[in-house]
């Protein structure tokens, strides 16, 4: 099956090479609007065609075929390697959502499994490949040991026990050698011992680097981590796994003028509020460096106003905005996502907000009287992740193979291949087509896809021709299941869930009781009033049957509104369960998915 775009960098291509590729970008400068008479060149062709007047034929602005490679050609001259996906820090998951009382994994990273845990007597997370040297077992199938109250843990596996520790991953214990000599021997094996990463906590978030070869430690020291965006204090982290490629998440990211549109009617974004955003070109697109980008508004409301972003490699990107307030003033907002892939067509995504006013009383009351993973739970509704992973997963079938022809064989396979090898001729050509200052974003992180290798590192880690395998098409329910996508490695939200269930249970047999109490008070009440009544015949000065039985009556009815409470706050806390925790599939669907016309109603959809 074809792959995404050109080979070898699918959709991102490169520009033509030159005192541009420095790592910090020159300043940019406006980006040339094409004309209509002339088609706008590919990704790779781009940055020639702007140095054309405007309207100027494509082909006159190509470079030759062989300065595609040129970026490799000129490392390789220079003596320098080629970018390096793995000698890179990676976030691995935020630290809130680690369990320290046992291995957290298989963590997948760059198409391997990783084993995340912590050892307490250095006080730190480790990252180990999630793979038992003895006999291949899963190390995140193991117990985290101590061996001894108050003794330092271990990563044990749970097939035959050996144990690992330190930042080495050295064996402390082949439990089948009871000869000491025997036993130190093996022990000191480089092959007894489990593949270790360093690891760096910075900002709430696990980093790891992803080289284990000799002087990985050295070269991991000598690296930083990335910057963390700092600001809205008590702001945390979202992660989840994406069933969409990495590249298109890095896109996403670069692509703000989306908004309005994929989200209209969530938070702020509005179609109707959306206008021509202007831009500036990308002047300067490194491997080592990223690139920076301006651009202005992307709606009338202010949002996304003076916006600039940064992405910095290997998967950083920050946007800073100043959003125009309703009184006049601005306010500073500051996003950071990381975009980690995890195998072709899945990807691990990392947000956290910053720069927003301080919380409200009632906010700060909150955060003192609920548990955390609570908070973290209310905090992160995903309506507009759901928004996301479904439009990335059509662009994925569109772009990257599977769908129908997924399911082929025999010679109608073979017909469909030609086609699209035919179809991949033409995207290799003009993969998207792209008009607008808008696009900018997206085309230099194209270019930048291209000059790092992205589909050269997906061979280099699981073998030729890994990212040009066939996507499978995933139905609505995978792609909204929120247990694969999120709570499986959030510690967080399994406590938050564990906290709703028994919530639920508890208004579950609160309206059990109630509800029984109210029909034995109104049996009460009734038997009461019988009473009275017979009682009122022979008495010359009646009490009422309906005062005698008012009471009770009364307490009936009370505790019957208090059961019919319990059993709607029971039922909007497993609505509430079911989407956070479990799946957001029958909420889509009642609000019409992406069309936003509900099943049964009357469309197309108005906008106004």
């Amino acid at each position: 099956m074809a792959s995404l775009g050109p080979a070898p960098g699918g959709i991102g291509a490169r520009r033509r090479p030159g005192a541009a590729h420095a790592a910090a970008p020159r300043a940019a400068r406006p980006l040339a609007r094409p004309s209509r008479a002339a088609a706008p060149a590919p990704h790779r062709r781009r940055a020639a065609a702007r140095a054309q007047p405007a309207g100027a034929p494509a082909a006159a602005a190509a470079p030759a075929g062989g300065q595609q490679e040129a970026e490799p050609a000129e490392r390789a001259r220079e003596g320098r390697p080629a970018f390096s996906w793995t000698q890179q820090w990676w976030p691995v998951l935020p630290i809130a959502y680690l369990d320290p009382s046992r291995p957290n994994g298989p963590i997948e990273l760059l198409g391997q499994p990783y084993v995340a845990w912590f050892d307490s007597g250095a006080g730190r997370w480790r990252l180990y490949l999630d793979r038992c040297p003895h006999r291949g077992a899963a190390l995140s199938q193991g117990r985290v040991v101590a061996r001894g109250a108050g003794a330092a843990t271990s990563l044990t596996c749970s097939y035959h026990g050996w144990s690992f520790s330190g930042a080495d991953g050295a064996c402390s214990l082949i439990p089948q050698i009871g000869d000491p000599k025997a036993s130190a021997a093996a022990l000191s094996s480089p092959r007894a011992c489990a593949r270790s990463f360093p690891t760096a906590e910075v900002g709430g978030l696990l980093f790891a680097w992803l080289d284990a070869g000799p002087g990985a430690a050295a070269a991991a020291a000598a690296a930083p981590p990335p910057a963390v965006a700092g600001g809205n204090e008590g702001a945390e982290w979202s992660a989840s796994l994406a069933p969409n490629d990495a590249r298109f998440w890095l896109e996403q990211g670069l692509d703000p003028s989306h908004a309005p549109f994929l989200h209209h009617g969530e938070l702020v974004f509005d179609m109707a509020t959306s206008k021509p955003m202007e831009a500036e070109a990308v002047e300067s697109v490194s491997a080592e460096g990223g690139f920076a980008w301006t651009h202005g508004a992307y709606s009338t409301s202010g949002v996304g106003a003076g916006a600039s972003r940064r992405f910095s490699p290997p998967c950083s990107n920050v946007s800073s905005y100043t959003v125009d307030l309703p009184g006049g003033g601005k306010l500073p907002v500051q996003v950071q996502t990381f975009v980690v892939p995890v195998r072709p067509g899945v990807c691990r995504t990392f947000f956290k907000f910053g720069g927003f006013s301080p919380k409200g009383p009632l906010q700060r009351l909150a955060a003192r009287l609920l548990p955390p993973e609570v908070l973290h739970a209310a905090a992160n509704d995903p309506t507009i992740y759901d928004q996301d992973c479904v439009i990335m997963e059509s662009q994925q079938r569109n772009l990257m193979g599977g769908g129908p022809l997924a399911a082929a064989s025999g010679e109608q396979q073979q017909q469909q291949q030609q086609q699209q090898q035919q179809q991949q001729q033409q995207q290799q050509q003009q993969p998207y087509a792209m008009f607008a200052r808008a696009d900018e974003g997206v085309r230099a992180l194209g270019e930048w896809l291209d000059r790092a290798g992205y589909e050269r590192m997906w061979a280099e880690r699981l073998g030729p021709g890994a990212a040009a395998k066939p996507w499978e098409p995933w139905p609505l329910e995978r792609l909204l299941d929120r247990r694969t996508r999120h709570v499986d490695a959030c510690a967080l939200c399994r406590r938050a869930e564990a906290h709703a269930r028994r919530a639920a249970r508890a208004l579950g047999a609160a309206a059990a009781a109630a509800g029984a109490a109210a029909l034995l008070l109104a049996a009460v009440a009734a038997g009461v009033a019988v009473a009275a009544a017979a009682a009122a015949a022979a008495q010359p000065q009646p009490v009422t049957a309906a005062a005698a039985a008012g009471a009770p009556a009364l307490a009936a009815a009370a505790l019957g509104a208090l059961a019919g409470a319990c059993v709607w706050a029971r039922a909007r806390l497993l609505d509430w369960i079911e989407f956070n925790f479990v799946s957001g599939v029958r909420r889509w669907r009642a609000r019409g998915g992406l069309s936003l016309v509900p099943p049964g109603a009357p469309g197309p959809f108005v906008l106004g």
